[in-house]
């Protein structure tokens, strides 16, 4: 039984949406504006990327060292049984650490992840990372970590046999009564999992539109390329979001690549314009320039058949946001300088018609209902030494008594309480870098958590202990800074 606030949740979305869906013009301004702001956030999104690969890399080599360190040792000890197993076991580890901590670093990786997971897991698939990443994100909680793998994995399988849901006629036709039933059962199965993961009403309402907004970018999508965009494999064809197979498309007799068929091929005053996009096979590399029509063309490093491009349109969702923006770059006719700055959006659009926006929605609702739970239990104050007690200060000095780090130091510590809970949030930081840079402790409920850690960057920590410090305040706390060491 739907609860009152999650059903008004959905009728008001429901609501909203055949609103938009009857107002082209909305859609056409809201659209514009959306992708606007997420051209300015390229930047950062592009250095968020690049960061989170360098601290990847870092912590599996300095995983990898330690890991050798303790083979050693257990070798010199005669364990060598012991040290193969471990091994084995410290580099799954080490690269799990690692995977997750560039994960919350990265959307984009996030992103990528999710699809992936989705499109060759299926419902399991995305259950499974999702599980897997929650689990990081709150600091190893096991319980949140497999409710929101259940979630998740319910959710998938209930969008995928809303998938199934007929769009067009039997002449191959948009139905838009059909497109807005499809979306409307998507939204709503969308805001009953943000339900079920603890979202509020409003979120509950997002939750639903995002999930409906998927299946009008899907549809999109397939009216303007002709092909599907799926996370499952549909029609007898493999989803056009998995990575690419085979060569790219080109007329030359100097390099290997697939022949276009007729007509393929749009030609404006004698000059070859691009590829139509709805004439070739979806699943050949598209990432990259396209060739022209001689005979003695050889790819150019930015070229579709090129390595680099082709490794690019591997990545699950790539190749299939490159068929989009090549037709987008061919019905404009767009100039150089416009066709690169049209790709971002081209991304965003297309990752908005998976499931993956939603599934994030998800962890980050299931989280921070996790983080802002004021179920009874001991208090931080209650849960620190009796010389100690209620010092924000002291219970962190405890937890690093008991979970010693060499020249480890409680750098900042805020103390969020209400009349009947408190809670506290430290930097720790470890100046050698032996296992981490820093690390963000979380005390609530009398327990201690770490929910973020970084391999190098401090000022990860820093944001990530700011940023639920703010979240607390929103929950109703009040939180103040209890302690801060001077920089050195």
């Amino acid at each position: 039984m739907v609860n009152p606030v999650t059903q008004k949740a959905v009728n008001d979305a429901i609501w909203n949406l055949n609103k938009a869906v009857k107002d082209a013009a909305w859609n056409l301004d809201k659209a514009g504006k959306d992708a606007e702001a997420e051209v300015g956030r390229v930047g950062r999104d592009a250095e968020a990327l690049g960061n989170a690969a360098k601290h990847y890399g870092e912590a599996v080599v300095k995983g990898t060292g330690l890991s050798l360190n303790k083979a050693f040792t257990r070798v010199r000890e005669g364990k060598v049984v012991d040290a193969l197993w471990h091994m084995g076991t410290d580099r799954v580890v080490t690269e799990s650490d690692a995977a997750a901590a560039a994960a919350q670093e990265s959307s984009i990786l996030r992103t990528v992840g999710q699809v992936s997971a989705s499109v060759y897991g299926g419902p399991t698939g995305c259950a499974a990372y999702a599980a897997w990443l929650a689990y990081y994100q709150s600091g190893g909680d096991v319980n949140l970590a497999l409710r929101v793998g259940i979630i998740s994995g319910a959710t998938a399988y209930a969008m995928a046999g809303a998938g199934d849901i007929p769009t067009r006629n039997a002449t191959g036709e948009l139905v838009a009564s059909a497109v807005a039933k499809r979306a409307a059962v998507t939204g709503a199965i969308g805001g009953l999992a943000i339900a079920a993961a603890g979202g509020d009403e409003n979120a509950v309402r997002d939750g639903f539109l995002r999930a409906g907004a998927m299946v009008l970018i899907q549809e999109g999508y397939r009216e303007y390329t002709k092909h599907p965009l799926s996370e499952t494999d549909r029609e007898g064809k493999p989803s056009g979001l998995k990575a690419s197979r085979g060569d790219a498309y080109c007329v030359s007799t100097v390099v290997n690549c697939r022949t276009p068929p007729p007509g393929a091929a749009k030609i404006v005053d004698g000059e070859f314009q691009g590829w139509d996009q709805s004439k070739l096979d979806p699943s050949a590399p598209h990432v990259g320039n396209s060739s022209d029509l001689s005979s003695t063309f050889k790819w150019p490093a930015t070229g579709e058949g090129a390595p680099i491009m082709t490794a690019i349109s591997k990545i699950p969702g790539a190749n299939a946001m490159a068929v989009f923006h090549d037709q987008w770059a061919l019905g404009w006719n767009m100039p150089p300088g416009v066709l690169q700055a049209t790709i971002y959006p081209a991304v965003i659009l297309t990752y908005n018609g998976t499931s993956a926006p939603l599934m994030e929605m998800v962890r980050e609702q299931a989280v921070k209902k996790n983080a802002n739970s004021s179920a009874a239990g001991p208090t931080a104050a209650q849960a620190a030494p009796p010389d100690g007690a209620g010092s924000v200060i002291l219970v962190n000095r405890d937890a690093i008594k008991a979970d010693p780090i060499q020249q480890q130091r409680l750098e900042v510590a805020y103390s969020c309480a209400t009349s009947t809970d408190d809670r506290s949030i430290a930097v720790e930081v470890d100046d050698q870098k032996k296992t981490f840079a820093c690390r963000v402790v979380y005390r609530a409920k009398g327990q201690r958590t770490v929910p973020w850690r970084a391999a190098n960057d401090t000022q990860y920590c820093y944001k990530r202990a700011m940023k639920l410090a703010n979240t607390q305040v929103d929950a109703g706390y009040q939180c103040g800074v209890a302690f801060a060491t001077p920089r050195r």
